[in-house]
């Protein structure tokens, strides 16, 4: 994946190798077309505050963000990505309850069908 992504020309000098934990998994099967998505987090729930404090934000950047890390590391990455004067976006996917300091540090939302119908 790092050889695909870096011939793409993605950075990569803040990805980390974890001996705690594997990468995140998603399995999605369809139904009737109805999808199911089983999220096994992995090393996607080690990511910390301290982890997205690394990279230098500026005005103009966009911090994107699922709930496939902690919020907590989701809330401090956009309470810094708002000080640098950058958009924040936000897929609440894997659906979960949050409180709304962290709606409000969202510019864009974007909402799944099933997180849309969890919302009603």
């Amino acid at each position: 994946m790092r050889t695909f992504l870096s011939q793409q020309g993605v950075d990569l000098s803040f990805v980390k190798d974890s001996a705690e934990a594997h990468t995140g998994t998603a399995i999605i099967t369809i139904a009737d077309a109805d999808n199911t998505i089983v999220v096994v987090p992995g090393a996607n729930a080690l990511v910390s505050a301290e982890d997205v404090a690394a990279p230098a934000l500026a005005t103009g950047d966009i911090a994107v963000s699922q709930f496939e890390i902690p919020l907590s590391t989701i809330s401090a990455f956009f309470k810094r990505a708002r000080t640098a004067g950058a958009t924040t976006i936000l897929n609440p996917a894997p659906a979960k309850m949050f409180g709304p300091e962290l709606l409000d540090l969202v510019d864009v939302l974007i909402l799944n069908e099933t997180e849309l119908g969890d919302a009603r």
